[in-house]
């Protein structure tokens, strides 16, 4: 008699729904150490393009003259990692981040324009 072994199914580099995973379960693509469709940094802030959400800069000046970490776009304002927006910081007419010493950074690539 034949078996069918199509339903489940677990092993090295097995391919699901979320990527690839080592000892994944291909079924549904859970377990392991898979790989999602976005290659972004993994946090919240960058999981979605699509509202208005930028990449991460590394760091800006605000209007204290304090470095402030891991800035990003939401919904049209400036904000740093807990999402509180960053005071002198703004979006120039060319849709670039403006910190308050005049740096301007792309916000698809977070690099230095200027």
């Amino acid at each position: 008699t034949e078996t069918d072994d199509s339903s489940t199914g677990t092993g090295a580099d097995s391919a699901g729904a979320d990527g690839t995973g080592t000892n994944g379960n291909a079924a549904d693509g859970t377990g392991g150490d898979g790989t999602g469709a976005d290659p972004g940094d993994g946090s919240a802030a960058n999981d979605d393009d699509d509202d208005g959400e930028s990449v991460n800069i590394a760091m800006v000046f605000n209007s204290s003259g304090t470095l402030v970490y891991n800035v990003h776009v939401s919904n049209g304002t400036v904000v740093d990692s807990g999402g509180n927006p960053v005071s002198g910081v703004t979006i120039d007419s060319d849709g670039y981040i403006m910190d308050a010493y005049m740096n301007r950074f792309d916000p698809n690539t977070g690099e230095l324009v200027q």
